[in-house]
């Protein structure tokens, strides 16, 4: 009998790897962001969706942080006041 697949823990192992490689990214010296941009707004709708819902769950991870230092003050302090927009919380309907 095949072993029943873990789809929770391959999702979880893909999302580890897609942050390895985001990092790997922005870590690079002189990185552009607009090439990126421009793939994420050239993907369809509802994954552009998807997308910025996990990035407002960022914003608000990072909006609940109680430890920071200079290195991420601005952040913290960003994600702070963009969460006052979303009283109701970060989740985006899916359609």
């Amino acid at each position: 009998m095949p072993e029943e697949r873990d789809y929770q823990k391959e999702s979880d192992e893909q999302a580890r790897e897609v942050v390895r490689q985001f990092s790997h990214w922005v870590n690079g010296m002189g990185h552009d962001n607009q090439p990126f941009v421009e793939a994420v707004m050239a993907e369809h709708r509802t994954l552009q969706q998807q997308m910025f819902e996990v990035m407002l769950a960022c914003i608000e991870a990072w909006a609940k942080q109680k430890h920071y230092d200079a290195r991420n003050e601005y952040t913290i302090k960003k994600c702070l006041e963009i969460m006052t927009l979303f009283p109701d919380g970060t989740r985006v309907p899916f359609i």
